[in-house]
């Protein structure tokens, strides 16, 4: 993930959680064949879905 611009505004902390199955393999290597197949990568995506939170600075504008 990149994310241009944000860290140089006033960003005070920056969370990110995996999900799916980069959740459940810890984001590491894993295999999903036609017999056991990880479902969320088989048939949604190959790619690792995350939520960032940028949590803004107390003094920065509403």
């Amino acid at each position: 993930m990149w994310v241009r611009g944000f860290l140089a505004a006033e960003v005070e902390k920056v969370h990110a959680e995996p999900l799916l199955h980069c959740a459940r393999h810890g984001c590491r290597p894993f295999r999903s064949t036609p017999t056991y197949p990880e479902r969320d990568y088989a048939d949604v995506s190959d790619h690792c879905p995350v939520i960032v939170d940028f949590e803004r600075a107390p003094d920065d504008d509403p």
